[in-house]
This record gives structure tokens, sequence and C-alpha cells, in this order.
């Protein structure tokens, strides 16, 4: 039995996909830290890499301490986006935006559903923010 280049390429990243899952499961049990840059797969960090670059801030403000108003909006949205739209773990948005805790994510989860919820006095800043949230999903419905 032969395999053909794809069936072979596909055979090893269900397999690193499997090992990933495996050694996650297994700093779990054992209580032992894995970098999680091993968990997120190529294509969900570039995908986060997009929608960072996609951010009016950008990259290197949303990833910042900062906590202007417009910076830390615009991080909660980025936040819930990687969650709802990219189906990110909590953990791996912590440590791609600057290894913050997992706590933090819940936070801003919350505010960005707060604001989606009850925009009030941010209601044009949030229209313009989901104006190019749309045109970043649109971006990426076009490469699929």
């Amino acid at each position: 039995m032969t395999l053909s280049i794809d069936e072979l390429s596909k055979t090893i990243e269900e397999t690193r996909s499997s090992l990933r899952k495996l050694e996650k499961f297994r700093a779990e049990l054992t209580g032992n830290p894995i970098e999680i840059m091993d968990v997120v797969s190529e294509e969900k960090r570039k995908e986060f890499d997009e929608l960072l670059d996609s951010t009016r801030s950008g990259r290197e403000l949303i990833i910042s301490r900062s906590r202007k108003v417009e910076v830390a909006i615009e991080r909660h949205l980025v936040c819930w986006i990687a969650k709802k739209e990219l189906d990110m773990h909590e953990n791996s948005i912590a440590y791609l935006l600057g290894n913050r805790e997992r706590t933090t994510m819940f936070n801003s989860f919350e505010a960005a559903e707060m604001l989606i919820k009850y925009p009030g006095k941010y209601s044009h800043y949030l229209e313009k923010l989901l104006t190019r949230i749309m045109k970043f999903k649109q971006g990426k419905a076009c490469l699929q």
C-alpha cells in the first residue's frame, strides 16, 4: 500500500494535532506547564495575526499594556472575536496577547459582550470597529 503525498501530509498533520492534545492533557494532569504556542495550530496563529493586523490601533498597542479607552475596547473585541469566531481557547488568546492571565481574558470577553449589548457613549467608536471586523471576516472568508 502506497500513500500519496497529500494523504501522507494529512496523516502527519492529524498525528501532530493528536500529539499536541495529548501533551496538553498530560501537562494538565501533572501540573507541568507546556508552551501554549505548541498547542496553537499554525492556521490559528495566522488567523490571529491577521486579526491583530486588521485593528485600527495596530498589533503593538493591542498586545501592549496600554489602558487607553480606544485600545482597551479594541483589545476586548479582539479577545471576543478570537474566542467566538476563531474558536480559540482562553489560554491561547492570553498567551498571544502578551502572556496575560487567563482570568484577564474572561474579563475581556465579558467587557466585549457588554459593549456589544450596551454600546452607550462608545457607540460611534464601536460601530467603526465592528465595520473593520466585518471587513476582516470577509477577507477571511475569501481565503477559504
